[in-house]
């Protein structure tokens, strides 16, 4: 009877004792982005060739560019807003692929950009705008090099209340 009793005792104590032969965990790994990881607004500026700043604005959806606009001063100081891929087929707007999207609009306007993360773009844009009945003072032939970073969303808290920020 001893016997046995130490026996189960001596087996309870191995039990205990051993490591129990877990599965790996697998290391985390960094894989490809997710395909919608460019959506959202973005903002940045950009200096042309003579050293004007250039105000840039677009947006993603679904790894497409869906709008594009940038600001400039023309040449009798007057602030001129241009291109909006509104009136541009959808299915002609610029796509990102390999974190990259190009679209060019004729011979006057020419957009590049790529993707160095989630939030922050860098690129080139080249325009030449002429003088139309309702573009006039806003002539312009430039090459701008140009970075931008995402915009946080605005949440629907500010939106109701956008005072709660302010200071007096």
């Amino acid at each position: 009877m001893l016997v046995l009793l130490f026996a189960g005792l001596f087996a309870a104590l191995l039990v205990a004792c051993s490591t129990i032969q877990q599965p790996p965990t697998p290391a985390a790994t960094i894989g490809p982005t997710s395909i919608d990881s460019y959506d959202g607004s973005w903002q940045g500026n950009g200096h042309a060739q003579d050293g004007s700043e250039v105000a840039i604005n677009f947006n993603v959806k679904s790894n497409v560019v869906t709008s594009f606009l940038f600001t400039y001063t023309g040449p009798n100081g007057l602030r001129c807003t241009s291109l909006r891929f509104d009136e541009i087929a959808l299915e002609s707007h610029p796509k990102i692929l390999d974190q990259e999207f190009s679209a060019s609009v004729d011979s006057s306007l020419s957009i590049q950009g790529t993707f160095e993360s989630n939030d922050s773009v860098s690129g080139t844009l080249s325009f030449f705008e002429t003088n139309q009945a309702l573009r006039y003072g806003c002539a312009a032939n430039m090459a701008v090099q140009w970075t931008a970073t995402k915009q946080q969303p605005i949440t629907s808290a500010q939106v109701a209340d956008p005072m709660s920020s302010a200071t007096v």
